[in-house]
C-alpha cells in the first residue's frame, strides 16, 4: 500500500513542478546536523503539499459525483433520471430515493467538497477530516448493499475510496503529529 502512495506522491510531484528534496548522505561532512534536520523538514513539508493535492483531488472528484447524483435523487425521487429502479428499494426503510439522495448530497457531497477544501489548503484538520469521510464511505456502502444488495461496480469501487480515505487520514495525522500540532505536553507542572 505504501508503494501506491509513493507512486501517487511521484507523479502528482512532477506534475506540481516540485522536485523531491532528498536529504544528503550522512557522509557529507560539510552539512552540520541542524541543515540536515532543516532539509529533512523541507522533505517533509513538499511530501504534505503533494499529499493533500492527492487527497483533495480524490476528495473534490468523491464530492462532485455525490452532489449531482444526490441533487439527481432529490429533484426526481423516483430515480428515473439515474436509471434507478425503486424495486432496489424494496427491503430498505424508502419509499423513494429523496432521504438517500438528501443524504448521499450533504454526507458524501457537500461534505467532501468541504474536505477537499481543507486538502488544497494544507489545513491541519484534514487528517481528521479524511479519516472521518473514508468511515462515512464505508458506511454509506455497507448500508447500501445490506438493503438493495450488489447492484453495480460502484459500490466496491467506491467502499475501496473510502479505505483510501481512511488510510490517507492515518497519514496526516501522522504527518501532523510528527510536527507537533496533535500533540499534547505531558510535563510536570510547578505549583
Amino acid at each position: 500500500m505504501q508503494n501506491i502512495f509513493e507512486l501517487i506522491f511521484i507523479i502528482f510531484a512532477k506534475r506540481c513542478n516540485m522536485k523531491e528534496r532528498k536529504v544528503a548522505p550522512l557522509v557529507s561532512a560539510k552539512i552540520s546536523k541542524s541543515n540536515r534536520r532543516k532539509m529533512e523538514k523541507v522533505n517533509k513539508v513538499n511530501k504534505l503539499k503533494v499529499l493533500s493535492y492527492c487527497t483533495g483531488t480524490l476528495l473534490a472528484f468523491v464530492g462532485v459525483g455525490a452532489v449531482s447524483a444526490g441533487w439527481g435523487l432529490i429533484m426526481e425521487p423516483s430515480g428515473k433520471a439515474l436509471g434507478l429502479p425503486l424495486d432496489f428499494l424494496g427491503n430498505s426503510p424508502f419509499a423513494d430515493y429523496l432521504i438517500p439522495g438528501i443524504a448521499l448530497f450533504s454526507i458524501n457531497g457537500i461534505a467532501s467538497l468541504i474536505g477537499a477544501f481543507l486538502a488544497f489548503r494544507t489545513h491541519r484538520f484534514i487528517g481528521k477530516t479524511t479519516f472521518v469521510l473514508g468511515i462515512a464511505m464505508i458506511i454509506w456502502i455497507s448500508v447500501q448493499v445490506y438493503w438493495i444488495g450488489w447492484q453495480s461496480w460502484l459500490q466496491p469501487t467506491f467502499l475501496g475510496v473510502g479505505l483510501v480515505e481512511i488510510n490517507l487520514g492515518f497519514l496526516f495525522i501522522n504527518q501532523y503529529s510528527d510536527q507537533g500540532l496533535f500533540k499534547r505536553h505531558h510535563g510536570h507542572h510547578v505549583h
